[in-house]
């Protein structure tokens, strides 16, 4: 991986190597969506991760590729549904102009974008721009190509800025790969699928109607004080709470817990 940017600070450059270190680790879909929310999320912000594997879109084949479709925030089934085609025009078009911008780490701002059902339905759903870069491995006869696509609802958090593209070109050795470990060859039903979720997991309620409130107010950055205001109980309480929470769902901090409730389709 290339080195860090000199303006890094101490506490970025250990969030960093944490980040590194638990992708070593990362073996399967749910783990790898769990590492993109806990980690790579403080590099490159996003809501929706894209990740379209070994393909050739552009002769119009899929050329063995899949798509494999990750969110914190629910999606519009729209994009559940043409997002996993990677034969489709928009990713032949996405992968065109990653080409055409010299094959780096790029802002592709969605009113400039071909008018595809796949953009229209982003915009629609309140997100402005994406952030793109890829990989090519093969021959000059036969060339493939994969694709991470990240994209910010607006008004849901940091908003993808310029060094979100020097943190793309930083992190793609490390994101190529770990997404090859992770990520199932051909898998139509994982695909599909809106998060990370573990096999058997969606459905399962191992939370209170409470902890659930708890939990979701958490996702939204909120302090104990807030909640319990905002919940009617004290700020000793929502602390309680946190701790029943965190040993049901096995998570050593708040954000583990936010990213396997929502791996387990608890909060969205």
């Amino acid at each position: 991986m290339s080195a860090l940017p000199p303006e890094t600070t101490d506490e970025q450059s250990q969030a960093f190597w944490r980040a590194t270190e638990a992708a070593l680790e990362v073996n399967d879909r749910y783990q790898f969506f769990v590492w993109l929310r806990l980690h790579l999320h403080r590099f490159i912000p996003h809501d929706l991760a894209l990740c379209m594997l070994g393909g050739t879109p552009d002769d119009g084949k899929d050329g063995g590729a899949h798509v494999q479709v990750f969110h914190s925030v629910p999606v519009i089934d729209t994009l559940l549904r043409d997002f996993p085609n990677a034969r489709s025009r928009w990713w032949r078009d996405v992968g065109e102009q990653w080409q055409r911008q010299g094959r780096r780490a790029i802002h592709l701002p969605l009113a400039d974008s071909a008018a595809t059902r796949e953009t229209v339905a982003l915009r629609a759903d309140g997100y402005r721009s994406l952030l793109v870069h890829g990989f090519e491995s093969g021959t000059a006869d036969e060339t493939t190509q994969s694709l991470f696509v990240f994209a910010q609802r607006a008004g849901t958090g940091e908003e993808l800025a310029p060094r979100s593209g020097t943190h793309m070109n930083l992190w793609l050795p490390m994101l190529y790969c770990t997404a090859m470990r992770a990520l199932p060859v051909r898998s139509p039903a994982c695909a599909s699928e809106g998060n990370g979720a573990r096999p058997g997991t969606s459905g399962e309620t191992p939370l209170t109607k409470r902890e659930i409130q708890i939990l979701a107010a958490v996702r939204e950055a909120r302090q104990n004080a807030e909640i319990g205001k905002q919940l009617g109980i004290s700020p000793l309480t929502v602390k309680n709470h946190l701790r029943t929470i965190m040993r049901k769902l096995n998570a050593r901090n708040r954000a583990q817990a936010v990213a396997e409730a929502m791996a387990r389709r608890l909060i969205s």
